[in-house]
């Protein structure tokens, strides 16, 4: 059949089968052999069924085994996760939030895309939006779950010792963007970038998977982001940044945030009991709109941050409730932004 090795697939090397497949070279010169059956490709590929609808020429019809062959250029890992996906219903299931998830998925992916076998790539791509908010809605409930597995895994929390990472909790967002760009799926940029706007340069992934001593942080596959995606992010960073510097202003100076208050209380009959003196709430809000690393802007988290405390806001029901509704028209503000910050107009 060829001069180079030849390997036969430990799994998908299958006795009653009618088709040789054979990969592409690989790196040790050897080529894998599937025998599979006609009838499973034809039914979920147009590709296959229009190649194996043709009649062969007599005489040049190589074999295998008593198989027909059909040699692709497909390498052995592509074709097994594609064939695993085909003949195994639970082969594409990955644990929700896995941060590997876009990796694993990819090598199946590209060969149903090849090979136009819709249900599978469907079935990846929905796998990943689940990972990845696409309205204001989806982000809230991202937070709020977020917020529980960063509660879970702080080492300060005794109740759960055996918690794994944050890192390893969340998804990833620089594999995510690699998959977005490779089988263009637009649905996972923007806050896949809002998320690597929010992580430093240095927060390399590979240097906290080797050093589990930093269970709160969360790294990037940055190595995997092409310039034009790097450009997004940092054209993002900067309007993000302006964000949370004009929020600090409206919220944390006395003055602008009476102004607030009474833009959100307007139309409200009720009597308002709102101190006089506001230095109060101002120290409280301060105390949560913590800016570290002022590089990395999240102005959802920020807004959200002062939503979390407003039972121990120093001010009557009615004004409370303005200003959480306030918060979250801003919070909708920017995500309904996000397509423009990170300059996504054409997708």
């Amino acid at each position: 059949m060829t001069t180079s090795p030849v390997v036969r697939d430990a799994k998908f090397y299958l006795a009653d089968g009618d088709l040789a497949i054979c990969s592409a070279l690989s790196l040790g010169d050897s080529v894998t052999v599937f025998r599979v059956h006609k009838v499973v490709m034809a039914y979920h590929s147009p590709v296959f069924r229009s190649m194996l609808g043709l009649p062969p020429v007599p005489g040049t019809q190589e074999m295998y085994d008593d198989a027909p062959v059909v040699r692709v250029t497909d390498s052995a890992e592509e074709l097994r996760a594609l064939l695993d996906a085909l003949y195994d219903p639970g082969a594409l299931h990955v644990a929700r939030w896995d941060p590997d998830a876009p990796l694993t998925l990819t090598p199946a992916m590209r060969l149903a895309r090849k090979y136009d076998i819709d249900a599978v790539c469907k079935r990846i791509v929905d796998t990943l939006k689940e990972s990845w908010p696409r309205s204001y809605e989806e982000w809230l409930c991202f937070r709020a779950e977020y917020a529980v597995r960063s509660t879970m895994c702080n080492p300060l929390n005794k109740e759960f010792p055996d918690s794994m990472p944050l890192w390893a909790q969340v998804p990833e967002p620089g594999a995510a963007v690699r998959f977005a760009r490779e089988f263009d799926v637009p649905d996972l940029l923007p806050f896949a970038y809002y998320t690597l706007a929010g992580i430093g340069a240095d927060d390399e992934w590979e240097r906290y998977t080797r050093d589990w001593s930093m269970p709160m942080s969360r790294p990037a596959r940055w190595g995997l982001l092409g310039r034009e995606d790097l450009v997004h992010v940092l054209q993002g960073r900067e309007q993000l940044g302006r964000s949370v510097e004009m929020l600090e202003h409206e919220w944390l100076s006395p003055a602008r945030l009476k102004d607030t208050l009474e833009q959100a209380r307007s139309g409200f009959r009720e009597p308002c009991d709102y101190p006089e003196d506001d230095s109060q709430l101002v120290t409280m809000l301060k105390a949560v709109v913590h800016r570290p690393f002022p590089q990395c802007p999240d102005p959802l988290d920020v807004l959200e941050s002062m939503y979390n405390i407003s039972k121990q806001w120093p001010l009557c029901s009615g004004c409370t409730h303005a200003l959480k509704r306030r918060i979250r028209d801003q919070q909708r503000k920017i995500w309904d932004n996000l397509h423009f910050d990170f300059r996504l107009y054409a997708q």
